[in-house]
């Protein structure tokens, strides 16, 4: 009997040796999965926190650079707005258009214009064009000016704003 005594005691000792092994595994695991997991959470937070960063970052720029875009828009519209006004200004002339008398030899309907004051004086040899045809030339010439004038506060704005390389 006394050997199965030993036996059962030794079965018992393997039994407890097995079990503790057990608990020091399942333990070991446990906290590795907690440490592992306690990592994790923490890279996760730092990869969030730097993100976030990132955004307000570029976000600060974004307006930065909006604000940049604005102020230069602005310098090149009030820089169109005072060529336009130039060229009307340039175009209220109370000066008429003249052409040489000898372009118009030849057709009855020409006659030299009147001088209205000393400072329009007809040049010698010199018609004034008729009214409509100098409105409709005047009114041309500054199309063509604003277009010139707006074409180039185009080009303004694209090399301000890099879009010419």
């Amino acid at each position: 009997m006394m050997f199965y005594a030993r036996l059962v005691a030794i079965a018992a000792l393997l039994a407890g040796l097995f079990a503790g092994i057990g608990y020091i595994h399942h333990k070991g695991v446990t906290e590795g999965k907690a440490e592992v997991q306690q990592k994790w959470d923490a890279d996760k937070l730092a990869r969030s926190q730097a993100e976030t960063a990132a955004t307000l970052s570029r976000v600060k720029n974004n307006e930065r650079i909006a604000e940049q875009q604005a102020l230069d828009n602005s310098k090149i519209k009030k820089g169109h707005d005072d060529e336009i006004a130039a060229i009307r200004a340039a175009n209220a002339s109370p000066y008429r258009l003249r052409i040489p008398d000898s372009v118009c030899r030849g057709f009855t309907s020409a006659t030299p214009a009147q001088s209205p004051g000393v400072g329009n004086a007809p040049a010698a040899g010199t018609l004034a064009l008729p009214e409509e045809i100098e409105r409709n030339l005047q009114d041309l010439i500054q199309e063509a000016d604003t277009i010139v004038a707006s074409c180039r506060a185009a080009q303004s704005f694209i090399r301000t704003n890099g879009m010419d390389k």
